[in-house]
């Protein structure tokens, strides 16, 4: 076993941002040495298996991180580096959950506009005095999946905020992350309500013909439409 004097405990290492109660070097061993490993590899320096010792691999990864930024090749790993090398992880984390995010925001575009041209579909169909509520039911179906994208990329924006609050931002992405989660809410909501209008529109339409078995079915998505719009 290694050196573990003044190791961190696993609650103080899952923190954003945790500080380092001792240097890192070859031959010592704990959570903070995983931690360290988490932060590189993440970075895409080979720093070996996460296993908590700092052995070759993690000591070339550390050689190989500071020669990326242009600082001196430690002995040792300190609390500035350590602090460093945490929030270019952080970092690193950021921009794969705004990658996400964004893929959301995208796909939630898609459903709206597929929801947009059924819905003309079926403002065309009533001027011929046709029924329309199939048409009406398919556009809430798709309403009803952007308002799940944007309200997933809504915890998605609120995740990235707080990736990065922990550390120095001169940026503002976290200020712009959380900015970005309050617009995905406002989209979550105003789809919630095209949905529960849709649905109105689909059931009377229905009502029209005569039928009755499409009544529970439009109840049951108009309550997760409402409580969309609600969130």
């Amino acid at each position: 076993m290694g050196d573990r004097t003044n190791d961190l405990n696993l609650a103080e290492v899952s923190q954003p941002l945790p500080t380092l109660h001792r240097t890192l070097s070859a031959g010592k061993d704990g959570h903070d040495v995983a931690r360290l490993q988490a932060d590189l590899r993440r970075l895409g320096f080979a720093a070996g298996s996460i296993d908590g010792v700092f052995g070759k691999n993690t000591t070339a990864a550390v050689a190989e991180y500071c020669t990326s930024r242009k600082l001196p090749i430690p002995t040792e790993v300190d609390s500035a580096l350590w602090s460093d090398i945490a929030r270019a992880g952080a970092l690193a984390q950021l921009d794969v959950i705004e990658a996400y995010a964004r893929g959301l925001e995208t796909s939630a575009g898609g459903s709206h506009d597929r929801a947009s041209a059924l819905q003309k579909t079926a403002v065309d169909l009533r001027a011929q005095a046709q029924p329309a509520g199939k048409d009406e039911e398919k556009a809430a179906d798709e309403l009803l999946a952007a308002a799940q994208r944007w309200r997933e990329a809504a915890d998605a924006w609120a995740l990235a905020a707080q990736q990065v609050a922990p550390y120095w931002d001169p940026d503002g992405r976290g200020f712009k992350a959380y900015a970005r989660h309050l617009r995905a809410l406002d989209q979550a909501r105003g789809r919630g309500s095209r949905v529960v209008n849709s649905l109105a529109l689909a059931g009377k339409d229905y009502d029209a013909l005569g039928g009755t078995d499409h009544r529970d079915r439009l109840a049951a998505a108009t309550l997760v439409g409402r409580s969309l719009a609600a969130r």
